[in-house]
């Protein structure tokens, strides 16, 4: 797991959807969904519960949202 993973995890929280994000972040949604997909799998849960009009986040993704912010606060003031 890597810090900018984190980043764009909580990028998607925020925006409450991947291709809203990815435009947000001037990314393909495409690789922005992958790498979703490979934080889920290093972490064995679930993070986004994905439906037509966006994502919401799962209650390991809530977990994972309130740590990412943490830890991400903690790297930016080092």
């Amino acid at each position: 797991m890597n810090p900018k993973k984190l980043d764009h995890f909580l990028k998607v929280a925020q925006a409450g959807s991947v291709s809203r994000a990815a435009d947000r972040m001037q990314m393909s949604q495409p690789t922005l969904s992958r790498e979703i997909r490979e934080l889920e799998t290093e972490l064995g849960a679930v993070l986004l519960s994905r439906h037509a009009r966006g994502v919401s986040l799962t209650p390991a993704g809530e977990a994972l949202k309130t740590r990412a912010e943490l830890v991400l606060n903690l790297l930016e003031t080092l």
